[in-house]
């Protein structure tokens, strides 16, 4: 039971946009639903938990978002338990990846590959499929967005296959696989990613490619892509748009990057004004209330909403998560490649919910034996 559930825990955490009954949100809750029934039943079977120092932070900091109120806050349980949930995720992993089977990525995968093939071979039918089990789905062929497959838009199909490369790696150094299989899976997640046609896809390519090859090998790759991207047509692309933009530097005046950049001002905004955080479900006033310093405020609507599930914990945690982040990243999980702590912090940064399991579980690649020099609870 135990091993049935790890592993629908990880296939829901290369797919966590599917649910036979979808949910107002594009990250659709199973993953977490798994990971708590794990842990309910390491608590009622007296499992081995390992808890360490990381998680005891971890928990105290989720606690603290959760709970703290300041004068300017409200409590919105949707909006306060991310933390939380992401600890449950980042535990979870920490104690049961010894359960999960390398098939389960591989048949994560075939499910990724098979959406992606048929949103090729007929957008209109996967889009009538794929919205019944999805909360919502943006794929337009003809404005020049790369696919999705079975995940809202572009960028996120890209961070899939990314965390699934890094999961390969990992299990296949621990667990029996075919060679030729392995390669063959690995190829197809890069040509996937590139397939995204996505700027952040582009960078997580980078990232992937670095933890397979390494950055040498890396480089090359890098430089054979360009060639072949000199061949085609990709002007109609995002990515090509938002590369003309910041080369000519008008970065600015794409309603994409500003509203990031708003996102991230609002961050230092907070920081400097509010030092210990504003407290949870402020992000809103405050990103409004930042926007209003800005030589070039953007939109209300784009100023109030956050994309960066970062820059909304700086806001309502202060300090407090900056040293948290710090080290999360930089004393923690010093196992972890460098590639992989790069993508979880981009993830985080960027349009991704502070419950995507990605960023976590990132944190654990090449984790040593949970057993191991641990202290036992």
């Amino acid at each position: 039971m135990v091993k049935a559930a790890s592993n629908l825990f990880v296939f829901f955490t290369l797919v966590p946009y599917i649910s036979i009954y979808p949910l107002n949100a594009d990250v659709q809750p199973i993953f977490l639903l798994c990971a708590l029934f794990l842990i309910l039943i390491a608590l009622l079977t007296r499992k081995k938990i390992i808890i360490d120092q990381t998680d005891v932070i971890f928990f105290l900091i989720a606690v603290i978002s959760f709970i703290y109120v300041s004068m300017d806050s409200e409590f919105i349980f949707k909006k306060r338990v991310g933390l939380l949930a992401a600890f449950v995720v980042y535990f979870t992993y920490k104690n049961f990846g010894e359960y999960i089977s390398i098939k389960t990525v591989y048949f994560s995968l075939i499910c990724l590959l098979l959406g992606l093939f048929l949103q090729y071979a007929s957008p209109g039918f996967f889009n009538t499929f794929a919205e019944v089990f999805m909360n919502r789905l943006h794929f337009e062929m003809e404005a020049g967005r790369g696919f999705t497959s079975f995940t809202p838009e572009p960028t996120f199909l890209a961070a899939s296959m990314s965390l699934a490369s890094f999961l390969l790696k990992d299990l296949s150094s621990r667990q029996p696989s075919y060679e030729k299989k392995y390669y063959v899976f690995q190829l197809l997640i890069l040509l996937s990613i590139l397939a995204t046609k996505s700027f952040s896809g582009i960078i997580f390519f980078v990232l992937t490619a670095w933890n397979l090859l390494g950055y040498r090998k890396t480089l090359l790759v890098g430089l054979v892509c360009i060639a072949m991207l000199l061949l085609v047509d990709f002007s109609d692309t995002r990515f090509y748009q938002l590369f003309i933009k910041i080369v000519s530097g008008d970065a600015m005046f794409d309603g994409s990057l500003a509203h990031r950049f708003s996102n991230l001002y609002s961050a230092w905004y907070a920081l400097t004004t509010q030092p210990w955080g504003y407290g949870g479900g402020t992000f809103s006033i405050i990103g409004l209330e930042a926007n209003q310093t800005l030589a070039q405020p953007v939109l209300d609507s784009a100023a109030s909403r956050s994309v960066s599930s970062f820059s909304r914990l700086i806001v309502e945690g202060g300090f407090f998560t900056v040293v948290f982040f710090i080290y999360m990243y930089l004393l923690a999980n010093r196992s972890s490649p460098v590639s992989a702590k790069t993508l979880s912090a981009l993830l985080l940064f960027t349009t991704f919910p502070v419950v995507f399991p990605g960023i976590w579980i990132l944190l654990l690649i090449n984790r040593s034996h949970p057993y191991q020099a641990r202290t036992s609870v």
